[in-house]
Order: C-alpha cells, then sequence, then structure tokens
C-alpha cells in the first residue's frame, strides 16, 4: 500500500496521502491499494523521468496486498501475448496483509499459486523484513518463487538490493575457474550475473580462483564459509567487493613499518546486552577489491567509562575464525562481564597474512612451561563438555588455537580483581582428555613486522545499551 491507509485512531475512517503525485481515486480501499504506474511499452529517458517523479513521492503506507498485485501484474502481462520468458520481481520489506477485504479483492497464497504463469518466474527479494514476519515470508515466498521457477532471497543492505535486482535486468554470465589441485570434481563454473556458485569444499582447503565477468576479472583464495558479492566497474576494468556496512562502521587503515596496506579496519558500531558487548570488525579493501581471509588476528578492546580507559579490564582476542555469508572477512566478538560503566570502546587490531607452519604449534602440555604464555589452568567443564576454558595472566601471550572442524566461537572475559584472562572455547561435540591433549595452539608474536595493525590509530566508538535501541 501506498495511497491510503485505516486511521488508527478511528478504525472506520480511511486516510489519503496528500502529497502523492497521481491522482488517488475516490473509492479507494487499504487492501485494494495497488497500481500500474508505468505500462508495457517503451522506456526511454521521458519515461524514466516521469517514473522518478512518482517515486519521489511513494511512501509505504497502509496494508500490502502483495498476492493481489502479483496477479494483477501476471495477468497483464498474459493480456499482452508477451512470448517468450518474463519476469515478476518483487521487493517488499513485509509479507501479504489484506484486512477485511472484500471477496473479489482476496488473493490468497493458495490463489495465486493456481494461476496460469506459463514461463513467467517471480523472482522475491525481502529487504529488511522484520523479525517476527521472517519464518513466515520465507515459507510463502519460497513456495511461489519455487513453483514460477524464480526465487526468494532476504536482503538487509542496500548495496546487496541494488546487485541483486541488477542481476534480475542483466542476464550476463559471469564465470568462476579454480585451481586444479583441489578437492573439486569440476574446475569451472558458469551462472547467470545475479545467482551464485556454490563449491562444496573441505575443511580448511584453500581454492585460488579466478572469476571472470564481461573481461573483467578478480583472483581469489577462496576458503569455507565465504561469501563474495563482486560488482563489475567498467571504467577501472575491474570486479570489486560490495562493502560491508551493517550498523555504520567507523574505518582506520592497518599498517606495519613498511607503510599502508590495502586493509582497512572497520570497527562496527557494538551493543551491549546483559550478557556481554558485542561487535563485528570486517576487514576491506581500501580500493574495494577482494580480499582474502588472514591467517591470525588478535583484537584488544579497551571499555572507556568517562572519557578514561579502563586499562585493567582490557579484552584480548587471538583468533582464525570469521563469520560465515558475509561479502568481506567478518570477525563477531562477545565481551562477558563489559563493565556497565562503560559507554564507548577503544579497539586495535593486529591481522596475519602469512602462513603459520605447522611445526610452530604446540599443545597445552608443552605451553605451560613457556613463561611468555602463563598458562595457569586448561579445563572440560564438567556440566558443559562441549566447553574448554583457558586461565592465562592478564597481559601474557596471545593463544591461537590450530584450526579444528569442531571450533564453533570464541568468548573472552576479564577477571580484573585476579588480573585474570579468561578464554572460553566452544565445540560442537564433547571434549574427553585424550582430545584437550591433542589440541595445538600457537604463540602469537604480534611484534614482528609482517604483522599488519592500527596501534597507532585506535577506533574508538560508542556502545549501544540494547534495551534502549528503537526498531
Amino acid at each position: 500500500g501506498h495511497r491510503v491507509g485505516w486511521n488508527t485512531a478511528s478504525p472506520t475512517q480511511i486516510l489519503r496521502q496528500t502529497n502523492y503525485a497521481l491522482p488517488i481515486p475516490d473509492a479507494l480501499y487499504p487492501y485494494e491499494d495497488y497500481e500500474i504506474v508505468l505500462p508495457f511499452g517503451r522506456f526511454g529517458k521521458s519515461e524514466e523521468a516521469s517514473l522518478q517523479k512518482i517515486l519521489q513521492t511513494v511512501q509505504p503506507w497502509g496494508e500490502t496486498p502483495l498476492y493481489l498485485s502479483i496477479q494483477s501484474a501476471l495477468r497483464d502481462m498474459n493480456s499482452k501475448s508477451l512470448g517468450g520468458k518474463q519476469q515478476i520481481i518483487v521487493i517488499t520489506d513485509g509479507i501479504n496483509k489484506q484486512l477485511n477485504p472484500s471477496a473479489d479483492k482476496y488473493v490468497s497464497l493458495s490463489t495465486l499459486l493456481g494461476e496460469n504463469f506459463g514461463q513467467t518466474e517471480v523472482n522475491i527479494v525481502g529487504f529488511g523484513i522484520e523479525a517476527s514476519d521472517s519464518q513466515t515470508a520465507a515459507r510463502e515466498f519460497e513456495q511461489l518463487a519455487s513453483r514460477t521457477g524464480g526465487e526468494y532471497v532476504e536482503i538487509n543492505d542496500a548495496g546487496s538490493l541494488l546487485q541483486k535486482a541488477s542481476g534480475y535486468f542483466n542476464k550476463q554470465e559471469f564465470t568462476v575457474s579454480a585451481s586444479e589441485q583441489t578437492s573439486l570434481k569440476q574446475q569451472t563454473f558458469t551462472q547467470p550475473a545475479g545467482q551464485p556458485v556454490r563449491l562444496n569444499m573441505e575443511f580448511n582447503e584453500l581454492i585460488p580462483a579466478t572469476v571472470n565477468f564481461s573481461g573483467n576479472n578478480a583472483q581469489l583464495v577462496l576458503t569455507p564459509g565465504d561469501h563474495y558479492q563482486l560488482v563489475s566497474n567498467s571504467q577501472k576494468r575491474r570486479l570489486e567487493s560490495l562493502p560491508y556496512t551493517n550498523r555504520s562502521p567507523s574505518y582506520t587503515s592497518l599498517r606495519n613499518a613498511a607503510g599502508s596496506s590495502r586493509y582497512q579496519l572497520g570497527v562496527h558500531r557494538p551493543t551491549l546486552t546483559k550478557e556481554s558487548m558485542n561487535v563485528e570488525l570486517s576487514l576491506q579493501d581500501v580500493e574495494l577489491r577482494p580480499i582474502n581471509k588472514p591467517t591470525a588476528y588478535r583484537v584488544i578492546l579497551r571499555p572507556i567509562a568517562k572519557q578514561r580507559i579502563l586499562d585493567v579490564q582490557q579484552y584480548v582476542i587471538a583468533g582464525n575464525a570469521f563469520m560465515t555469508d558475509k561479502p568481506a572477512p567478518v570477525i563477531s566478538i562477545s565481551a562477558l562481564n563489559w563493565p556497565r560503566e562503560a559507554t564507548s570502546v577503544q579497539v586495535t587490531c593486529a591481522i596475519l597474512e602469512e602462513e603459520i607452519p605447522a611445526d610452530a604449534y604446540s599443545t597445552l602440555a608443552q605451553l605451560k612451561s613457556d613463561s611468555r604464555v602463563a598458562l595457569l589452568d586448561a579445563k572440560v567443564v564438567k556440566e558443559d563438555p562441549n566447553l574448554l576454558i583457558l586461565v592465562q595472566n592478564l597481559g601474557s601471550t596471545s593463544l591461537l588455537i590450530k584450526p579444528t572442524e569442531t571450533l564453533i566461537s570464541t568468548q573472552t572475559e576479564v577477571d580484573s580483581q585476579n588480573e585474570l584472562l579468561i578464554t572460553r572455547l566452544y565445540f560442537t561435540t564433547p571434549l574427553d582428555q585424550e582430545q584437550v591433549q591433542n589440541l595445538k595452539f600457537h604463540v602469537l608474536d604480534t611484534s614482528r613486522q609482517s604483522w599488519l595493525h592500527n596501534y597507532a590509530t585506535p577506533v574508538t566508538v560508542p556502545v549501544d545499551i540494547e534495551d534502549t535501541l528503537k526498531p
């Protein structure tokens, strides 16, 4: 709906948009509020300008007679005898909603599924759908899209929306060519623009690959969980990565003694819950080129209260795990027992690109005698055998666990009273004593010149308290 809606203060009264560019019929109800603003035909500059003027006055309002709109578009297309394949592209922020519609205007999902779609695909993009409607949207929209040979995708950022919509209109193809020395059964994959290529990779496998689209290339090193989203820059004759801008990141460059690098660190606005302070850190290229995951990272979070850094409560996180299905390497961190008085956080990050040799890892038994580590305890929690807890002296050197398929996540906690750093490692399966003994860790020495960091330019951002956030 965009022209009329019910008055919530007087439920029998219909309100009308006063700034809409086109005439609004006198007898129009919210449950039937859809219209064809541009008929089939030529679409040139004058038509584009006319459409832009209309769209600038559109406000999402009233109800969502989504299935009625799709039915109308389909029947209009069928009446034109267009022939060949057509598409209906639906971009919606909610599910189908009609309040007390008349019998001739009510369209259910089952009614719509019974329509003659012929060779018409229905592709549905859910943009910013509320969490309460997400399951219903996925169930109904996937059923409708699959019935017509289309797809349903849910997107939450404008860049991804633009890329997806462009892909529907531009049916050019792109090719992914993987190295021959891999576990893949085939090396070359071709898909229409906007459609994903999915590779079934083995755990911890690295696959060098080249992506080609219209003569523009990108060189990648693929790892499990990657989700590259590339767009073509015809002026620079290359493929670029969509930026990851969730929760308004603040950026700084990463550098070493040799100078600046291609990496920039994005600190995405954190949130504070009753349990922890949660923050995402992204690694993105300063020129938007696709970027590969580094081998390791070490992050320091310093709580700030009343413009004063609480040094004794700083959090140190070392790892090699990144979030899946993100267009860039994204680190997700939960800092337990965050001081409630700390309303900001200062973030520094160091990353290592070079590989760590296999013989540079040690068992926990070997590390207990390493004075740099100051490992006081390592134990599996009896009540939760999927959880391994490491206890170190605050300020000691960080440990990086050797990649393991069963590790889910890592959390850190500071015991400022006893000057301890507590690391919690969560696994998919319970750990026995033998498995713990076989785990291996690398002692991170971030003073080496190969590490890139922002020690000279830390990023300070405010922390949002979740209870005060507005939907």
